[in-house]
């Protein structure tokens, strides 16, 4: 029952705290898909190039979550950033990094105390972590579901086989859209789960700015590289198997690295917020 008390308390006054950061998430997101229309519609224009060019949500969710194809700087690349998808990154963390930090140095020492378990206070600010996690991609989610219902008339999750082919340039007659689904509505959830509890974990280790520089830096850092450490990388949909037969992430994969590292930083940030001063340590 404290558990769950705590939950509530702590989801009413995150979210309340928060919510100027999802009503930015949502500015933004309609922005790229706005600019996205755009984007096809003038190279269609441009290349006097004709067909079916409606775009489904699932078109519009494409668009913010692809992110890039592996860089090779070795053939001489010229690399793109891609915008969109470290932007939402970015505000992921933002929304999850200093709500934890900022309780504990007020009101948040009371509620510790009076909760006689320090074990109980970690775990509610880890849940409250993968809520406000999954409410920013259900306000991806609802933005994009909107838009490709004006834009086409519908809520299918399908992509648009000429619009990839023409504005990616890639081919998805042979991806199984079911699984792909799955994929694309899953495990960006889960990355974003487990990369913002390994930093609020390191925000009470060090202090939220530092913490959120690293992980910023970590995910920058999985632009230009692609690895299974990188595990930032499982959210960019152009470097799955689906994109990238040889060499692209697996669903699999993808839930095994992030399933091992939530495991690792829970059971580190549990033992080191037991035994540590977090009282009286100043945060930065």
């Amino acid at each position: 029952m404290k558990l769950i008390k705590l939950s509530i308390f702590d989801i009413k006054r995150g979210f309340r705290e928060e919510r100027s950061k999802f009503l930015f998430t949502i500015f933004v997101c309609i922005a790229m898909c706005f600019l996205m229309h755009y984007q096809l519609h003038n190279y269609l224009t441009v290349n006097h190039i004709k067909g079916d060019s409606s775009l489904s949500w699932f078109d519009y969710l494409f668009y913010n979550l692809k992110g890039d194809k592996v860089y090779n700087y070795q053939d001489g690349e010229r690399f793109i950033m891609p915008a969109n998808w470290i932007c939402f990154q970015v505000i992921v963390a933002l929304i999850v990094g200093y709500y934890p930090i900022r309780d504990l140095s007020g009101y948040g020492k009371n509620t510790l105390v009076r909760s006689q378990s320090r074990i109980l206070w970690f775990t509610s600010k880890i849940i409250l972590t993968v809520i406000l996690v999954a409410l920013f991609y259900v306000a991806i989610y609802g933005t994009t579901l909107v838009f490709g219902l004006f834009d086409s008339g519908s809520v299918s999750a399908n992509l648009n086989v000429d619009v990839t082919n023409i504005f990616y340039q890639v081919n998805i007659s042979d991806i199984y859209m079911p699984t792909f689904v799955v994929y694309m509505l899953v495990v960006p959830l889960l990355t974003s789960i487990t990369i913002s509890i390994v930093q609020v974990v390191l925000s009470f280790v060090v202090n939220p700015f530092i913490s959120l520089v690293l992980v910023i830096g970590y995910f920058t850092l999985g632009t230009y590289y692609d690895s299974p450490f990188l595990i930032g990388n499982f959210s960019q949909i152009f470097r799955s198997k689906f994109f990238n037969v040889e060499d692209g992430h697996t669903m699999e994969q993808a839930l095994l690295y992030l399933g091992i590292i939530t495991v690792v930083f829970l059971v580190f940030g549990y033992i080191y917020f037991s035994k540590k001063d977090i009282l009286n340590k100043n945060w930065g």
